[in-house]
């Protein structure tokens, strides 16, 4: 961009932005947002912030959809005697936002990637946001993410208390089964990890077919076809039971029809690569003979046609 154009760009937003410019320029500096912070933060939080690592660490984020947005102030301190990091997210709004819990959470993880980035770490840095109105009526938007989930109160202690974790690799058999139609799914996918169904088959194929006859295994073809798929051993087939052999047979004899398929799909392709190599050094050749006859120096062949010296020299 050109100084004429960056200046333009300037007196438009001057023009059409004056809060936030202003904004920018004074809250944007170090003693004044110091002195805001002292002002407005709890006094425990304030007091742990060390003051001379603060500076200003404005970031430009990429949504999932490509757009880039930029927040307002964004400033980064250490904590005072740790390592440990603390970001101070300042936006400014002249009007009022009923999303602007949300747009806080969207800078708050990009910020948080960058971080963890940038320092190598698995540590999360510390986060407070804090919105600046000046509008011409009070704010009355929520400034509580839970005041988002109106249909749902009791999310609020399921989604912002960490995430539930299901753990197949302590999860019994036995428990499992009260998962009806995921029963079977799960215990596959336990087994999967291991890569090998020799030993574990014979142990509960008759389990697989009591969830079979109940209904609530109608993924069994999917279920065969994962085993064969993953199973570091050709033998898991003559292990199964009658009526699952019957399956996993059909469902080998797909994987083989399937497995040919690719395989003239990659042998054409191949096989068009080829030609077009072919191709391409019957043309390198035909113009290497031309300059040979035209007494082309040797070097000015090599180097225009791609081909070797004694493959020049061949046609000499």
């Amino acid at each position: 961009m050109t100084k004429k154009k960056e200046k333009e760009k300037e007196n438009q937003d001057t023009v059409h932005h004056p809060h936030d410019k202003f904004f920018k320029q004074t809250f944007g500096t170090k003693s004044v947002i110091l002195s805001f912070l002292e002002a407005n933060l709890p006094k425990e939080i304030f007091r742990q912030i060390d003051q001379d690592s603060l500076i200003l660490a404005n970031r430009e984020f990429v949504s999932a959809i490509g757009k880039n947005s930029n927040s307002d102030c964004i400033f980064k301190a250490l904590i005072k005697g740790t390592e440990n990091y603390i970001y101070l997210n300042l936006e400014h709004q002249s009007s009022e936002d009923p999303l602007m819990l949300l747009r806080f959470l969207e800078y708050n993880a990009q910020l948080i990637r960058q971080h963890l980035s940038e320092h190598d770490t698995t540590s999360l840095p510390a986060i407070i946001n804090i919105c600046l109105y000046n509008g011409n009526k009070p704010y009355k938007g929520p400034t509580n993410l839970h005041d988002l989930f109106p249909n749902l109160k009791q999310v609020e202690s399921y989604m912002f208390a960490g995430f539930q974790l299901v753990d197949l690799h302590t999860t019994a058999n036995e428990e499992l089964l009260n998962w009806k139609q995921a029963a079977g799914a799960a215990m596959i996918l336990k087994q999967g990890i291991h890569r090998d169904f020799c030993e574990w088959l014979p142990n509960n194929q008759q389990l697989l077919l009591d969830l079979e006859k109940k209904g609530y295994i109608p993924y069994i073809s999917t279920m065969i076809w994962y085993i064969l798929s993953i199973d570091d051993h050709t033998n898991a087939i003559e292990l199964l039971d009658p009526k699952l052999k019957q399956i996993a047979m059909s469902v080998a004899e797909k994987l083989r029809q399937e497995g040919r398929q690719e395989g003239r799909q990659e042998g054409e392709k191949m096989g068009l690569e080829k030609g077009k190599l072919e191709g391409e050094r019957e043309k390198a050749l035909s113009i290497a003979k031309s300059m040979v006859l035209k007494g082309y120096p040797l070097d000015d062949i090599t180097f225009l046609t791609g081909l070797s010296r004694s493959q020049i020299q061949d046609l000499i």
